[in-house]
């Protein structure tokens, strides 16, 4: 579970891990410094020299792809990147806050009443402390928790066509546009899939004056936590602009997810599966050998009873002039003749001997008697 927010809080959250888990920021955090009113900057991917402006603290890694990934399938974990200039976010000698677009390229692979927060949530969980819509929605947040406006997560392919819903944990890259303008004091975002264009119809419009929220100057970054469901969040792609466009990103430049690893304990695990599952398996087939000797070994010595024996007495069983002839063997033959083989029968009895006659015409099925 995720919740994906652009957030605008105040330092002391910096140096304090989020309690809540499952949520995945883009914030700008207080700091008191003087910058430029224009700054903007443009990443595609996360390599070389760019990495240099960059600070990253907690699980936070760059892959060797060149993409940020905040957290892995660890569980409670907690990964922050930021951009390590602060932006200024209100021009010189004015009392309202600067307009900024901001868009990013995410992929999502399974408080402190002191701190002023502005949120634009991509959220994959039904908070049970919240008044979620769904486990799949995005939402703006103002101070709380709490959406001031939330939609389920999806996208304007056009003006003309109905909306298309959009998973946020299908481990598909998807795109992100943040946008205020500070003229019309008014909070847009936009999501599509990664390759879609961006909509000319934003998912959401919220009448925001950032003005009495904003602090003088902030930090932007992003921030991931997770907790008892662990996933793993990756940036791939991030574009910043203070009064103006974001620079849009070159999908073909951003940086592939590297490839899964499989973890130890799924290994041994599957290990422990294949092993459990071969000894079975052998198991079974040596029952099947032994009940197939069985009956071979009963079929061996079947004896079928002739029509005349229904009226007189039987034969001697197949099974004892068998085994007392010692498999009817050539050795034990004392004569033959048209209608029989008379053979030598050995029983269990010391010294005693009897003869038998078997008929060639019945397939070596023992008749006669002693």
């Amino acid at each position: 579970m995720l919740i994906f927010n652009l957030l605008f809080i105040t330092q002391a959250a910096m140096a304090v891990p989020s309690p809540i888990l499952f949520f995945f920021f883009f914030f700008l955090f207080l700091v008191k410094l003087a910058l430029s009113d224009n700054i903007q900057f443009i990443f595609q991917g996360f390599k070389g020299n760019s990495i240099e402006n960059l600070s990253l603290n907690g699980a936070s890694v760059i892959t060797s792809t060149g993409a940020i990934r905040l957290t892995n399938y660890s569980k409670n974990l907690i990964g922050r990147a930021f951009y390590s200039s602060p932006l200024h976010m209100f021009k010189t000698h004015s009392q309202n806050a600067s307009s900024f677009s901001t868009t990013f390229v995410f992929v999502i692979v399974p408080l402190d009443p002191q701190i002023a927060v502005v949120m634009v949530e991509f959220d994959t969980a039904t908070g049970l402390w919240v008044n979620d819509i769904d486990g799949n929605h995005v939402g703006i947040d103002i101070n709380s928790m709490n959406s001031t406006v939330s939609k389920a997560a999806s996208y304007y392919a056009n003006q003309t066509h109905p909306i298309e819903p959009l998973k946020l944990e299908s481990g598909m890259p998807i795109q992100a546009w943040i946008e205020y303008d500070g003229t019309q004091k008014i909070v847009n975002v936009t999501i599509s899939p990664l390759f879609v264009p961006k909509p000319s119809r934003p998912l959401l419009s919220a009448p925001v004056d950032l003005s009495h929220i904003l602090k003088e100057t902030m930090f932007a970054g992003f921030s991931s936590a997770t907790g008892k469901l662990a996933g793993s969040h990756y940036i791939l792609g991030w574009s910043f602009r203070m009064n103006g466009v974001a620079p849009p990103l070159n999908p073909s430049q951003l940086p592939s997810l590297p490839r899964p690893k499989i973890s130890e304990k799924i290994r041994k695990e599957g290990i422990g599966i294949g092993a459990v599952c071969s000894a079975t398996t052998l198991v079974l087939l040596v029952i099947v050998v032994f009940i197939s000797l069985y009956y071979l070994q009963r079929l061996k010595y079947k004896d079928v009873l002739e029509e005349w024996e229904l009226q007189c007495s039987h034969r001697f069983p197949y099974r004892d002039l068998f085994k007392a002839t010692k498999g009817f063997k050539d050795s034990e033959i004392l004569g033959s003749g048209v209608l029989a083989v008379c053979t030598r029968e050995c029983y269990l009895q010391p010294k005693k001997k009897s003869r038998s006659r078997k008929s060639p015409t019945i397939q070596d099925r023992g008749s006669g008697n002693s």
